[in-house]
């Protein structure tokens, strides 16, 4: 197993010798450009990854691991949240693509990315995976209450005093089915 630190995130196809390598990582926010306001990484994300020379490229597998910080989308509390995930990554040599004007994507090909100068940058495969496993609406828990819409009360802390009645005329109609 060969331990690279975060300033070491691209491997040259000569470390394939055999036609496989195993790799570690420890990524520094900084070293996969990732902003504190898009993910605000606590500590380095570690991937581990095994590599597979095909005939056509390298095939990568492995896994993820980081913890972050992200915002209640409900109650807009502030929690932690740990991710492990998997990961398969298709690298293939840059121009191995034949130019035209309409080809149809395979599930694999989007997860596919291409290398020059028998040189693989997996930074950008790592920052995708981080990226792709933040939830697009985070939940403290599944079952936040959220916020009172009226006062701002927390609700997981415990009730309001808010009336939930509808108010206004144009809402008289609806209070008859109501009832």
């Amino acid at each position: 197993m060969v331990s690279k630190t975060c300033k070491q995130l691209k491997m040259d196809m000569s470390e394939l010798r055999d036609g496989k390598a195993e790799l570690e990582f420890d990524c520094s926010p900084d070293s996969l450009s990732l902003k504190r306001d898009i993910v605000d990484l606590d500590g380095n994300a570690r991937a581990k990854m095994s590599t597979f020379k095909t005939g056509d490229g390298v095939d990568v597998r492995g896994s993820v691991s980081f913890v972050c910080y992200l915002v209640c989308s409900r109650c807009l509390r502030r929690y932690e949240m740990n991710r492990t995930e998997r990961i398969i990554v298709y690298y293939r040599k840059a121009g191995a693509v034949p130019a035209c004007r309409e080809i149809e994507l395979s599930e694999a090909d989007a997860m596919t990315y291409y290398y020059d100068d028998n040189v693989i940058n997996l930074a950008s495969s790592i920052r995708d995976a981080v990226l792709l496993f933040i939830p697009i609406k985070p939940l403290c828990s599944p079952k936040c209450k959220g916020l009172c819409p009226i006062c701002g009360q927390n609700l997981n802390q415990g009730r309001c005093s808010c009336s939930r009645e509808m108010v206004g005329a144009r809402w008289e109609a609806l209070k008859k089915f109501k009832r």
